[in-house]
């Protein structure tokens, strides 16, 4: 067996089969020895994954907002950024009632 590591959403997978494409994201494999496959797609899904992974916060929304699938810590990333948002709603909302 062999581990493939996704170079987009960075899943491993232990396979005997070579593998055509990531079966999380639909990425690019590679294997610990250099190997790559082809991914199953090329329409920006992978630069976007990979800009998630950095923590750019508009790339975790944009894979949201298409219904991607996120990994915790991009949840995490999404939802301190979303309270942030509510809360900096409510207090100019506050602010404005006050005046």
């Amino acid at each position: 067996m062999t581990l493939w590591t996704c170079t987009s959403c960075g899943a491993v997978e232990r396979l005997t089969v070579i593998p055509d494409f990531c079966s999380f994201c639909g990425g690019t494999m590679e294997t610990q020895d250099g190997r790559l496959t082809y991914p199953q797609r090329d329409d920006g899904v992978a630069a976007v994954l990979s800009e998630a992974h950095s923590g750019d916060v508009a790339a975790i929304i944009a894979l949201w907002h298409d219904g991607h699938p996120l990994t915790s810590s991009m949840q995490e990333m999404l939802d301190r950024e979303f309270t942030g948002l509510v809360c900096r709603n409510l207090e100019q909302t506050y602010r404005a009632e006050a005046a």
